[in-house]
């Protein structure tokens, strides 16, 4: 379900979804960091997890419980997306999206590294936004 209702469409939704973006709201490069990392990363999380699914997915009702909930999460993404279409000021959206981001990034800040992809990923990832 992740497959489908995430990754694989993940990198068309999100660069549409950052050109809007940019252009609306005149949004810088920093601003858009956590899309562009995505639109870039996802098609290949897409792969892992449809190997993923290929292997559990042996039995016809294997496959009918993986429709289900890929319906799920499809209708969720809509659903979210129908919500945003709908909101008539973006800038406040922003806003209030830029204070959550705010209040939360201090949560992540790291003083030393504290797992595997403090070394190895998170350099890359940086070294990619910037």
């Amino acid at each position: 379900s992740l497959y489908f209702g995430s990754d694989l469409i993940v990198p068309s939704i999100y660069s549409a979804l950052l050109v809007g973006l940019r252009l609306c709201l005149n949004l810088s490069r920093e601003e858009t960091r956590f899309l562009l990392l995505h639109v870039s990363m996802d098609g290949d999380h897409a792969d892992n997890i449809r190997d993923i699914i290929v292997s559990h997915c042996k039995t016809a009702e294997d496959r009918i419980e993986f429709v289900k909930c890929t319906e799920l999460i499809i209708n969720a993404r809509v659903s979210f997306y129908d919500k945003l279409a709908s909101l008539q000021n973006l800038q406040n959206v922003h806003d209030k999206a830029s204070q959550l981001y705010d209040k939360q990034a201090s949560k992540w800040s790291r003083d030393k590294p504290r797992c595997l992809s403090d070394f190895t990923g998170r350099p890359v990832v940086y070294d990619f936004i910037r």
